[in-house]
């Protein structure tokens, strides 16, 4: 058996079963996070290209799998990388039983793990670009699900996201003449302008970055915190993936300035908006901008440590969106829709837990000491200040515009002011998907404490988990792995 089938087919095919069962929302749920933590396990415990043997049966897992012509490979190095995804992707399909964000999310979440991770592994590398659109499309029918009128947002993001493949293809054929010439300096420059146009559609580089805030707005919080999460890391992974095959991008100085620059502007843009944001799902929009903000610092740095800290910001990331993104979920059922600061005043006075827990994922994003964010931040902003003083100050700045976003919002939660819920007794507003279960107030309660104390453990002890993250680095061998 290949590792490809494994990791890529299989959880294709589920995806497909799980469609056909979607009404079945609690058996999707939990089937759906035990095949995901089972494929996590497997990528954990069983080597790749090696012989393992299980009492009397042998068991070898290939590298490679052909589809119509093209090859997938994953190697031995790979499997932290796996087992880290579809870890995470287990805890976005729990989230998911919490946060209702429709019949369909489990289904399309399997799908675009399997095509992210088909991304990862096809050869020639340059059809991840196609596989990224193919991302994109399936996302859509969560953002804009049928029956319903797509926003400005959906179709800005597909509009940006559809205008990165032909610049990036371009660039793969003009790479193709650029191995034949590697001393054609003109070449090389319309090579790396056409990269840089491509990935600033796809990664929602500033100016690019304005459907971000308005699909938050739009859809459903939850679904926009995966694709938010989802979508930005594969692109950088893809980005890195340039930088760990050509040396002319890999040691090229203007780029990792680029980089570092471009990460300083959409960490500065992304914290003075949520510092001034008014509506808490574009406040997440702003999170995200920010986070991409970071990421490219990271890997501007143009180092093994920068390396690390691109994979160390993942955990105490997705920690916070999906806390923050469930939040969101179940208040905007309790207001009627409704995510204006406005509308919310005095919320924290009626529900404490469930608006303390929202706190500390925004807290956790502003880099607040003691939580999941910081020892990450504080990591790079070391490495920043002692090598771009400047960037540094940027990405400060960044963080305390979210701090300053996150203290307005605590202090109109537990405003001194009458909350009205728009329900009678303890009945939620429900949705299509959950109208036949009913309220589950003490497992909210309980998700709230467990990602809570997970934050702060996180903060706490990140000598913990680093260190296996930092495996992670091997997958770019010329980056520093």
């Amino acid at each position: 058996m290949s590792a490809p089938f494994i990791w890529i087919i299989f959880p294709g095919i589920v995806a497909i079963v799980f469609f056909f069962l979607r009404r079945s929302e609690r058996i999707v749920v939990f089937l759906g996070a035990a095949v995901s933590i089972w494929l996590a396990l497997i990528a954990w415990l069983l080597p790749i290209g090696e012989v393992v043997t299980l009492g009397q049966f042998s068991l070898k897992i290939t590298e490679s799998f052909f589809v119509l012509g093209r090859e997938f490979i994953l190697t031995d190095v790979d499997r932290p990388f796996l087992a880290l995804l579809f870890f995470l992707h287990t805890a976005w399909v729990l989230g998911a039983y919490i946060a209702r964000p429709g019949e369909v999310f489990v289904p399309f979440a399997f799908m675009m793990v399997a095509l992210l991770t088909a991304a990862l592994a096809v050869e020639p590398f340059l059809y991840a670009a196609l596989l990224i659109e193919v991302i994109v499309l399936v996302a859509i029918p969560l953002l804009a699900p049928p029956g319903t009128k797509p926003g400005r947002g959906v179709f800005r993001f597909l509009t940006f996201q559809t205008f990165g493949m032909p610049f990036i293809l371009f660039t793969g054929w003009m790479l193709a003449g650029l191995e034949a010439s590697p001393g054609d300096l003109q070449l090389v420059q319309r090579a790396g302008v056409l990269l840089g146009i491509g990935f600033a559609f796809l990664a929602a580089v500033f100016p690019f970055h304005s459907w971000i805030p308005m699909l938050a707005e739009e859809a459903h919080p939850y679904i926009v915190a995966f694709i938010f999460f989802m979508l930005p890391g594969m692109v950088s992974l893809f980005g890195l993936g340039f930088l760990d095959r050509f040396v002319w991008l890999r040691e090229s100085q203007p780029v990792h300035e680029m980089l570092r620059t471009i990460g300083m502007v959409m960490a500065v843009v992304g914290g003075m908006w949520a510092a001034f944001e008014i509506h808490l799902g574009r406040m997440l929009g702003h999170f995200a901008v920010v986070e991409m903000g970071l990421t490219l610092m990271a890997i501007g740095l143009g180092n093994h440590q920068g390396l690390l800290i691109y994979f160390w910001l993942i955990l105490p990331r997705v920690a916070a969106f999906i806390l923050w993104a469930i939040g969101l979920s179940l208040i905007k059922r309790r207001a009627g829709g409704d995510l204006r600061l406005s509308a919310l005043q005095g919320l924290g006075r009626y529900r404490p837990l469930l608006s303390i827990s929202l706190l500390l994922a925004h807290f956790s994003l502003a880099g607040l000491p003691f939580l999941a964010g910081f020892p990450v931040r504080l990591a790079l902003w070391q490495q920043l200040a002692v090598l771009y003083p400047i960037v540094a100050g940027g990405a400060i700045l960044g963080n305390v515009g979210v701090l300053v976003g996150g203290l307005r919002t605590m202090s109109v939660l537990f405003a001194a002011t009458e909350w009205e819920p728009p329900f009678v007794g303890d009945e939620l507003v429900q949705t299509p998907l959950s109208a036949s279960i009913p309220p589950k107030r003490l497992l909210s309660r309980m998700f709230f404490v467990v990602s809570a104390g997970l934050v702060l453990a996180i903060g706490l002890f990140p000598d913990k988990y680093l260190p296996l993250l930092n495996r992670l680095a091997a997958m770019f061998e010329q980056l520093g792995g």
